[in-house]
């Protein structure tokens, strides 16, 4: 049983790995965004607020 155990733990580690990857790609991907609009006020603004990042992705298709 133990075995299961840490091949499940081995499963969810790796998912949260891909998660982090896959959120840093989009976060990366909404400044080069910004950066090339030259939206730098909403790129400052974005960087500490989750609300407006996210209002970002959607405006951006990201």
């Amino acid at each position: 049983m133990s075995c299961s155990i840490n091949m499940k733990n081995r499963g969810i580690q790796k998912g949260i790995k891909q998660g982090i990857r896959q959120g840093e790609a989009r976060y990366a991907a909404l400044n080069e965004k910004l950066i090339k609009l030259g939206r730098i006020d909403d790129l400052c603004r974005a960087a500490g607020s989750k609300r407006y990042r996210s209002q970002l992705y959607k405006e951006l298709a990201l």
